[in-house]
């Protein structure tokens, strides 16, 4: 089978099924676009090598994460995420510039500031953790597990909505109330 003639959409339905000739031709087609968006960034720190590779971590996570059911392209698609990346890779990277240099601390001059925890504090924050687990599976709804588990792992309102269905004002009257009943549950431990 010529993988070349094939649609980008039609290349990532083979690659999610770890076709890995459709990914090595869907890869190659779309370093060339890596290469292109990384070239609009350049006033930067950041080595243009080391940018193409940022937007091919994008594309990576776009040929796993497209659906097609938005009605856009593989191409519009990842082109945004490869931009999106770099962008917020040179936020990140201005905002830590900004912190003035009295502020910071040196780790070959504070050697002690890294140390490896005991086997107390290990066995400690294990338990602890496993404490919060419990907490968490006993106290919480499911519906308030999953808004939780989202708002963790750095979800905005807006997004946690849109995945699961609900307006970003139910979205915080549910993490109102999971806060509310692990501040309870957990103040008894302590």
């Amino acid at each position: 089978m010529d993988y070349s003639l094939l649609k980008d959409e039609e290349l990532v339905i083979l690659s999610k099924s770890n076709n890995e000739s459709a990914f090595s031709v869907l890869t190659k087609r779309y370093t060339d676009v890596a290469v292109i968006i990384s070239a609009a960034f350049t006033d930067t720190d950041i080595e243009r090598e080391d940018m193409i590779q940022e937007a091919m971590i994008a594309f990576l996570g776009a040929v796993y994460s497209f659906s097609g059911e938005k009605g856009c392209s593989f191409k519009t698609y990842t082109s945004r995420c490869m931009r999106n990346r770099i962008v917020s890779i040179l936020r990140n990277l201005s905002s830590k510039k900004r912190v003035p240099s009295f502020l910071t601390v040196s780790i070959e001059e504070n050697p002690d500031l890294i140390s490896a925890p005991s086997p107390e504090e290990s066995v400690t924050t294990e338990n602890t953790a496993e404490l919060i687990h419990s907490v968490i599976a006993q106290s919480l709804t499911e519906k308030e597990k999953q808004v939780f588990a989202l708002f963790l792992t750095d979800y905005r309102y807006e997004e946690i909505a849109n995945r699961l269905g609900m307006t970003p004002k139910a979205v915080d009257n549910t993490l109102h109330r999971a806060r509310k009943k692990l501040r309870e549950k957990l103040s008894s431990y302590i």
